[in-house]
């Protein structure tokens, strides 16, 4: 039996079918990242790259190493492929299903492969690196990030049993947690709101406050439950401020955080801006000559004043709304 074949076959124990998928990274950019540095470090060794002829030595030496279930020899032989450069999707799918065959399992390196196949796109646009990678994640404890995966794989066809399965599963190991973070930092006053794998309780007695502190205090801060996020707003802008949530909040389905949980939230700078209050375009007759004008992150402002008479008014009126930017 072919190298191909078998590892086809890993594949296919583990994940009966795949679907479409669309050309998107739904990952945290570390695992792109750190994917990345590792197909770098195998290509150190041969910083020339391969020859065709080479290449093909490689896989050859792969099939002949699985053809006596000799899982090292096969890993090092596609390793030294991978090294060569213009690695292919199967090369790395072959790699990754290796990875997960072997013994021990090496779930960190078959995730790193199967995200590198997952950039190659593949014949089904990198569906079964997709779930290769889910599968990776979960052996990792890493079950909200598997999550994220699987909810993009049963988005694109919520036909699969499998699929849903694997969802499922996943969903019930993570239980709740906190899942991601969502920081609006042009909002007055800037907030940052999490997102969890399921939505806090929505018992009217339900106090959001009584569960998130932050760390420094934040006397000022507001604690809000909105939809399916629990949103802080106050939080100082180009500074880093610790959520920490408490044990036991509470979620649907009569489950609850089960530790402690800290999140470092790193307000963005406001972008600087310059408003001016649309409301006093036209001053009323006998009303003080003055307008607000609200600044963000400006220390100097240049202004030129205009002067419009009366009579250039109602053509002004004509050719702007209220509260446009006038061109000079």
């Amino acid at each position: 039996m072919s190298f191909r074949l078998q590892a086809a076959l890993v594949l296919s124990l583990l994940f009966a079918t795949t679907l479409p998928a669309q050309a998107q990274d739904f990952l945290s950019p570390g695992v792109t990242t750190d994917a990345g540095v590792w197909a770098r470090n195998l290509q150190k060794a041969t910083p020339a790259g391969g020859t065709p002829q080479a290449r093909r030595q490689a896989e050859q030496r792969a099939d002949a190493a699985l053809e006596r279930k000799d899982y090292p020899a096969a890993i090092a032989a596609l390793e030294a492929r991978v090294g060569m450069g213009e690695a292919s999707y199967e090369n790395y799918m072959n790699l990754a299903a290796i990875y997960a065959a072997r013994t021990p399992k090496a779930p960190q390196l078959q995730l790193y492969a199967a995200r590198q196949a997952f950039g190659q796109g593949g014949p089904d646009d990198g569906v079964a690196a997709m779930l290769v990678m889910a599968d990776a994640l979960r052996a990792l404890g890493r079950d909200v990030a598997a999550m994220d995966v699987l909810e993009a794989v049963v988005q694109r066809d919520d036909t699969k049993p499998a699929h849903a399965k694997l969802l499922a599963e996943a969903r019930a190991t993570a239980g709740f947690q906190f899942r991601r973070l969502r920081t609006e930092a042009d909002a007055e006053p800037p907030r940052a709101c999490l997102l969890f794998t399921v939505p806090p309780t929505r018992r009217s007695d339900f106090q959001p406050q009584d569960w998130v502190k932050t760390e420094p205090a934040l006397p000022d801060a507001a604690v809000t439950l909105e939809g399916s996020e629990i949103c802080v707003s106050g939080l100082p802008s180009a500074a880093t401020t610790r959520l920490v949530l408490r044990a036991g909040l509470p979620a649907e389905g009569g489950i609850a955080l089960k530790a402690d949980a800290s999140i470092a939230v790193a307000m963005p700078r406001r972008a600087a801006r310059i408003d001016f209050d649309t409301r006093m375009f036209v001053l009323p007759t006998g009303q003080a000559p003055a307008t607000g004008l609200n600044t963000v992150n400006v220390s100097n402002v240049a202004l030129k004043l205009v002067r419009l008479t009366e009579r250039n008014v109602l053509a002004l009126l004509r050719q702007n709304k209220l509260g446009e930017t006038v061109e000079q």
